[in-house]
Protein backbone atom coordinates (compact mmCIF):
# COMPACT_ATOMS: atom_id res chain seq x y z
CA UNK A 1 0.00 0.00 0.00
CA UNK A 2 2.85 2.39 0.82
CA UNK A 3 4.56 1.68 -2.49
CA UNK A 4 1.34 2.23 -4.41
CA UNK A 5 0.61 5.50 -2.58
CA UNK A 6 4.09 6.79 -3.41
CA UNK A 7 4.11 5.43 -6.94
CA UNK A 8 7.32 3.49 -6.24
CA UNK A 9 8.41 -0.13 -6.73
CA UNK A 10 7.94 -2.20 -3.56
CA UNK A 11 11.67 -2.98 -3.41
CA UNK A 12 12.53 0.71 -2.96
CA UNK A 13 10.28 1.32 0.06
CA UNK A 14 12.51 -0.16 2.84
CA UNK A 15 15.51 1.95 1.79
CA UNK A 16 13.33 5.05 1.58
CA UNK A 17 11.95 4.43 5.08
CA UNK A 18 15.47 3.98 6.46
CA UNK A 19 16.64 7.26 4.94
CA UNK A 20 13.62 9.08 6.27
CA UNK A 21 14.02 7.64 9.78
CA UNK A 22 17.62 8.87 9.98
CA UNK A 23 16.29 12.43 9.77
CA UNK A 24 14.26 11.97 12.95
CA UNK A 25 15.79 13.43 16.08
CA UNK A 26 16.57 11.01 18.87
CA UNK A 27 14.38 11.75 21.85
CA UNK A 28 15.57 12.50 25.36
CA UNK A 29 14.28 10.38 28.23
CA UNK A 30 13.35 12.58 31.18
CA UNK A 31 11.99 11.62 34.57
CA UNK A 32 14.01 8.39 34.56
CA UNK A 33 16.33 7.22 37.37
CA UNK A 34 19.53 9.28 37.49
CA UNK A 35 22.52 8.03 35.54
CA UNK A 36 25.47 6.58 37.41
CA UNK A 37 28.21 8.63 35.71
CA UNK A 38 31.62 7.02 36.25
CA UNK A 39 33.73 9.47 34.24
CA UNK A 40 33.07 12.52 32.09
CA UNK A 41 35.09 15.17 30.27
CA UNK A 42 34.80 17.21 27.06
CA UNK A 43 35.45 14.15 24.87
CA UNK A 44 33.60 11.20 26.39
CA UNK A 45 31.25 10.02 29.10
CA UNK A 46 31.26 6.66 30.86
CA UNK A 47 28.30 5.34 32.82
CA UNK A 48 27.29 2.21 34.69
CA UNK A 49 24.48 0.74 32.61
CA UNK A 50 21.84 -0.96 34.76
CA UNK A 51 20.50 -4.37 33.72
CA UNK A 52 17.31 -4.37 31.67
CA UNK A 53 18.20 -1.25 29.69
CA UNK A 54 19.14 -1.29 26.01
CA UNK A 55 22.32 0.51 25.04
CA UNK A 56 20.71 2.05 21.94
CA UNK A 57 17.04 2.49 20.94
CA UNK A 58 15.37 -0.01 18.62
CA UNK A 59 14.02 2.86 16.48
CA UNK A 60 15.00 6.52 16.44
CA UNK A 61 11.51 7.63 17.44
CA UNK A 62 11.53 5.39 20.51
CA UNK A 63 13.11 6.04 23.88
CA UNK A 64 13.91 3.65 26.67
CA UNK A 65 17.64 3.23 26.07
CA UNK A 66 20.90 4.39 27.60
CA UNK A 67 21.43 6.71 24.62
CA UNK A 68 18.09 8.41 25.31
CA UNK A 69 18.94 8.90 28.98
CA UNK A 70 22.31 10.35 28.03
CA UNK A 71 20.64 12.84 25.68
CA UNK A 72 18.75 14.10 28.71
CA UNK A 73 22.02 14.33 30.64
CA UNK A 74 24.19 15.88 27.90
CA UNK A 75 21.64 17.89 25.97
CA UNK A 76 22.83 16.28 22.73
CA UNK A 77 23.04 12.74 21.33
CA UNK A 78 26.19 10.82 22.32
CA UNK A 79 28.06 8.61 19.85
CA UNK A 80 28.09 4.93 20.93
CA UNK A 81 31.46 3.20 20.43
CA UNK A 82 30.50 -0.20 21.86
CA UNK A 83 27.49 -1.74 23.54
CA UNK A 84 26.33 -4.27 26.11
CA UNK A 85 23.46 -6.75 25.89
CA UNK A 86 20.26 -5.44 27.47
CA UNK A 87 20.56 -7.64 30.58
CA UNK A 88 24.31 -7.16 31.00
CA UNK A 89 25.21 -4.41 33.45
CA UNK A 90 28.36 -2.34 33.71
CA UNK A 91 30.72 0.12 32.05
CA UNK A 92 29.59 1.74 28.80
CA UNK A 93 31.59 4.53 27.14
CA UNK A 94 30.15 6.98 24.61
CA UNK A 95 31.91 9.76 22.73
CA UNK A 96 30.79 13.38 22.64
CA UNK A 97 32.10 14.15 19.15
CA UNK A 98 33.10 12.34 15.98
CA UNK A 99 36.89 12.59 16.45
CA UNK A 100 36.69 10.95 19.88
CA UNK A 101 34.35 8.26 18.56
CA UNK A 102 36.72 7.41 15.71
CA UNK A 103 39.75 7.23 18.01
CA UNK A 104 38.01 4.93 20.51
CA UNK A 105 36.46 2.71 17.84
CA UNK A 106 39.90 2.17 16.32
CA UNK A 107 41.11 0.89 19.69
CA UNK A 108 38.24 -1.61 19.87
CA UNK A 109 38.86 -2.74 16.29
CA UNK A 110 42.59 -3.20 16.95
CA UNK A 111 41.83 -5.06 20.22
CA UNK A 112 43.79 -2.49 22.18
CA UNK A 113 41.16 -2.08 24.88
CA UNK A 114 41.09 -4.37 27.91
CA UNK A 115 37.69 -5.50 29.17
CA UNK A 116 37.01 -7.38 32.37
CA UNK A 117 33.66 -8.91 33.29
CA UNK A 118 32.38 -10.58 36.44
CA UNK A 119 30.11 -13.58 36.06
CA UNK A 120 28.25 -15.99 38.30
CA UNK A 121 27.51 -19.54 37.16
CA UNK A 122 25.58 -22.53 38.45
CA UNK A 123 26.87 -25.84 37.14
CA UNK A 124 27.63 -29.47 37.70
CA UNK A 125 29.80 -29.81 40.80
CA UNK A 126 32.56 -31.44 38.76
CA UNK A 127 32.74 -28.50 36.34
CA UNK A 128 32.90 -26.04 39.23
CA UNK A 129 35.71 -27.99 40.90
CA UNK A 130 37.67 -28.30 37.63
CA UNK A 131 37.43 -24.54 37.08
CA UNK A 132 38.51 -23.82 40.65
CA UNK A 133 41.58 -26.07 40.40
CA UNK A 134 42.63 -25.14 36.84
CA UNK A 135 46.28 -24.24 36.22
CA UNK A 136 47.51 -26.15 39.23
CA UNK A 137 45.06 -24.54 41.62
CA UNK A 138 45.47 -20.98 40.37
CA UNK A 139 41.96 -21.04 38.90
CA UNK A 140 42.88 -19.58 35.50
CA UNK A 141 41.71 -21.23 32.30
CA UNK A 142 41.14 -20.14 28.71
CA UNK A 143 38.40 -21.09 26.29
CA UNK A 144 39.59 -21.09 22.68
CA UNK A 145 36.51 -21.89 20.62
CA UNK A 146 35.17 -20.27 17.42
CA UNK A 147 31.71 -18.71 17.68
CA UNK A 148 29.02 -18.48 15.01
CA UNK A 149 25.31 -17.82 14.74
CA UNK A 150 23.12 -20.88 15.21
CA UNK A 151 19.48 -19.80 14.91
CA UNK A 152 16.85 -17.30 15.96
CA UNK A 153 14.58 -18.15 18.91
CA UNK A 154 12.97 -14.76 19.27
CA UNK A 155 16.56 -13.54 19.69
CA UNK A 156 19.77 -14.47 17.85
CA UNK A 157 21.45 -17.56 19.32
CA UNK A 158 25.19 -18.19 19.03
CA UNK A 159 27.36 -21.18 19.82
CA UNK A 160 30.64 -22.92 19.20
CA UNK A 161 30.82 -23.36 15.42
CA UNK A 162 33.79 -24.73 13.47
CA UNK A 163 35.60 -22.07 11.46
CA UNK A 164 35.03 -24.12 8.31
CA UNK A 165 31.29 -23.59 8.90
CA UNK A 166 31.56 -19.85 9.48
CA UNK A 167 32.64 -19.65 13.11
CA UNK A 168 35.01 -16.82 14.04
CA UNK A 169 38.08 -17.31 16.22
CA UNK A 170 37.20 -16.39 19.82
CA UNK A 171 39.22 -16.41 23.04
CA UNK A 172 38.17 -15.79 26.64
CA UNK A 173 40.31 -16.10 29.76
CA UNK A 174 38.48 -16.92 32.98
CA UNK A 175 39.66 -16.63 36.59
CA UNK A 176 38.03 -18.29 39.59
CA UNK A 177 37.27 -15.88 42.44
CA UNK A 178 35.07 -18.04 44.68
CA UNK A 179 33.09 -21.25 44.49
CA UNK A 180 30.66 -23.33 46.52
CA UNK A 181 29.18 -26.82 46.34
CA UNK A 182 25.82 -28.10 47.46
CA UNK A 183 25.71 -30.57 50.34
CA UNK A 184 28.69 -31.33 52.56
CA UNK A 185 31.92 -29.62 51.77
CA UNK A 186 35.11 -27.98 52.07
CA UNK A 187 36.43 -24.81 53.51
CA UNK A 188 39.41 -22.79 52.66
CA UNK A 189 41.86 -25.64 53.22
CA UNK A 190 41.06 -26.98 49.76
CA UNK A 191 42.45 -23.85 48.15
CA UNK A 192 45.22 -22.82 50.51
CA UNK A 193 47.53 -20.31 48.86
CA UNK A 194 45.12 -19.63 46.00
CA UNK A 195 43.41 -16.32 45.32
CA UNK A 196 39.94 -17.82 45.39
CA UNK A 197 37.85 -19.26 48.21
CA UNK A 198 35.65 -22.32 48.61
CA UNK A 199 32.57 -22.38 50.83
CA UNK A 200 29.76 -24.78 51.59
CA UNK A 201 26.62 -23.55 49.88
CA UNK A 202 24.14 -21.64 52.00
CA UNK A 203 20.68 -23.11 52.41
CA UNK A 204 17.93 -21.99 50.04
CA UNK A 205 20.10 -21.36 47.01
CA UNK A 206 17.97 -23.59 44.76
CA UNK A 207 20.75 -26.06 43.98
CA UNK A 208 20.52 -29.77 43.37
CA UNK A 209 22.85 -31.89 45.54
CA UNK A 210 25.38 -32.44 42.74
CA UNK A 211 25.58 -28.76 41.68
CA UNK A 212 27.82 -25.87 42.59
CA UNK A 213 28.14 -22.13 42.12
CA UNK A 214 31.15 -20.33 40.63
CA UNK A 215 32.09 -16.63 40.75
CA UNK A 216 34.73 -15.54 38.28
CA UNK A 217 36.31 -12.91 36.07
CA UNK A 218 36.19 -13.10 32.29
CA UNK A 219 38.64 -11.29 30.03
CA UNK A 220 37.62 -11.62 26.37
CA UNK A 221 40.44 -11.22 23.86
CA UNK A 222 37.94 -11.01 21.00
CA UNK A 223 34.54 -9.32 20.86
CA UNK A 224 32.00 -11.76 19.45
CA UNK A 225 28.30 -11.43 20.20
CA UNK A 226 27.40 -13.27 23.44
CA UNK A 227 31.02 -14.45 23.64
CA UNK A 228 31.33 -14.80 27.42
CA UNK A 229 27.94 -16.51 27.73
CA UNK A 230 28.79 -18.99 24.96
CA UNK A 231 32.30 -19.69 26.27
CA UNK A 232 31.06 -20.10 29.84
CA UNK A 233 28.65 -22.76 28.59
CA UNK A 234 31.46 -24.40 26.62
CA UNK A 235 33.43 -24.64 29.88
CA UNK A 236 30.44 -26.26 31.61
CA UNK A 237 29.64 -23.08 33.55
CA UNK A 238 26.33 -21.65 32.24
CA UNK A 239 25.62 -18.25 33.72
CA UNK A 240 23.08 -17.95 36.48
CA UNK A 241 19.71 -16.79 35.12
CA UNK A 242 20.65 -17.24 31.44
CA UNK A 243 17.42 -18.49 29.88
CA UNK A 244 18.84 -18.26 26.34
CA UNK A 245 21.87 -20.52 26.78
CA UNK A 246 20.76 -22.53 29.83
CA UNK A 247 16.95 -22.46 29.50
CA UNK A 248 16.09 -25.09 32.12
CA UNK A 249 18.38 -23.95 34.94
CA UNK A 250 17.98 -20.29 33.97
CA UNK A 251 14.21 -20.54 34.34
CA UNK A 252 14.60 -22.19 37.74
CA UNK A 253 16.86 -19.39 38.92
CA UNK A 254 14.57 -16.65 37.65
CA UNK A 255 11.37 -18.27 38.91
CA UNK A 256 12.96 -18.81 42.32
CA UNK A 257 14.03 -15.17 42.51
CA UNK A 258 17.73 -16.02 42.80
CA UNK A 259 18.80 -14.14 39.65
CA UNK A 260 16.29 -12.49 37.32
CA UNK A 261 18.70 -11.91 34.41
CA UNK A 262 21.92 -13.47 33.19
CA UNK A 263 24.61 -12.84 35.79
CA UNK A 264 27.15 -10.87 33.76
CA UNK A 265 28.62 -7.47 34.65
CA UNK A 266 31.16 -5.38 32.71
CA UNK A 267 33.33 -4.44 35.67
CA UNK A 268 36.13 -2.50 33.99
CA UNK A 269 37.28 -1.05 30.69
CA UNK A 270 40.83 0.12 29.98
CA UNK A 271 41.55 2.31 26.96
CA UNK A 272 43.64 5.27 25.89
CA UNK A 273 42.07 8.69 26.16
CA UNK A 274 41.13 9.84 22.64
CA UNK A 275 42.65 13.32 23.09
CA UNK A 276 45.66 12.82 25.40
CA UNK A 277 46.48 9.16 24.61
CA UNK A 278 46.92 8.62 28.36
CA UNK A 279 45.70 5.31 29.88
CA UNK A 280 42.15 5.50 31.24
CA UNK A 281 40.66 2.82 33.49
CA UNK A 282 36.93 2.96 34.25
CA UNK A 283 35.28 0.64 36.77
CA UNK A 284 31.66 -0.02 37.73
CA UNK A 285 30.95 -1.71 41.08
CA UNK A 286 29.13 -5.04 41.06
CA UNK A 287 25.38 -4.29 41.10
CA UNK A 288 23.16 -5.22 44.01
CA UNK A 289 21.42 -8.16 42.31
CA UNK A 290 24.66 -10.02 41.55
CA UNK A 291 26.17 -9.23 44.96
CA UNK A 292 23.00 -10.56 46.61
CA UNK A 293 22.98 -13.73 44.46
CA UNK A 294 26.58 -14.43 45.45
CA UNK A 295 25.73 -13.86 49.11
CA UNK A 296 22.81 -16.31 48.90
CA UNK A 297 25.27 -18.89 47.58
CA UNK A 298 27.61 -18.26 50.50
CA UNK A 299 30.29 -16.73 48.32
CA UNK A 300 32.65 -14.00 49.49
CA UNK A 301 32.82 -11.24 46.88
CA UNK A 302 36.27 -9.60 46.66
CA UNK A 303 36.00 -6.06 48.08
CA UNK A 304 37.51 -4.48 44.95
CA UNK A 305 34.44 -5.57 42.96
CA UNK A 306 32.08 -3.66 45.25
CA UNK A 307 33.62 -0.19 45.05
Amino acid sequence: ATAAALGLPVARVPALVRRASRRLELRADVGTPPLDVLYEDDDLVAVAKPPGLRTTPVHRWQGGSLVNRLIGHLGAPPLPVHRLDMDTSGVVVMAKHRAAATAIQRQFEARETRKEYVCLARADAGAVARAAHAEGGEGWFEVDAPIGRLADQGAPVYGVVDEARGGKASFTRFETLAWALGGEGGGNDDTAGAAHTHHTLAAGALLLPDEGVWLGRARPRTGRTHQIRVHACAAGLPLLGDTLYAPESGARERDGGWMRRHALHAHSLELRHPRTDEPLVIRAPLPEDMARAALVAGLKVPPELLS
